[in-house]
């Protein structure tokens, strides 16, 4: 056995303050990053690709969902090639184990978190009209 010291630290440590984009895999691990990136997100607005999964997760995936919302960002999936508004992701559905194993490619795990306000302000048209 071999044993690692790994540093640790939060994205608001580095001081980014013009990240575009951010993107998280961590294996249920998503409130933790998405609440020491708070700074950094607060300053750039940058998009967020997150991969998220229920089975992951020892809360509701609606809660890390809601975190995310409340700091001023919507939420999709893409489905069908197309991006679909979180509102209509249903984990019970969309993350069911057997899709997951049988590499169906009707399960889904991966988000994309845009700021409202770059939305409103028309950043993010060309994607969200394919």
């Amino acid at each position: 056995m071999r044993v690692e010291t790994v540093l640790i630290a939060t994205l608001d440590g580095y001081g980014f303050r013009d990240a575009t984009l951010i993107k998280i895999d961590v294996e249920g691990h998503e409130q933790s990053v998405i609440e020491g990136a708070l700074l950094t997100i607060a300053a750039s607005l940058p998009a967020l690709l997150i991969e998220i999964e229920q089975r992951h997760l020892a809360k509701p995936i609606g809660d890390i969902f809601a975190r995310i919302l409340a700091l001023g960002y919507q939420g999709f999936f893409l489905r069908n090639d197309k991006l679909v508004p979180l509102a209509e992701f249903d984990p019970a559905r969309h993350q069911l184990l057997a899709d997951f194993e049988g590499h169906t490619g009707q399960y889904y795990n991966n988000f994309l978190f845009l700021a409202a306000a770059r939305l409103d302000a028309g950043a993010y048209r060309s994607p969200l009209t394919r």
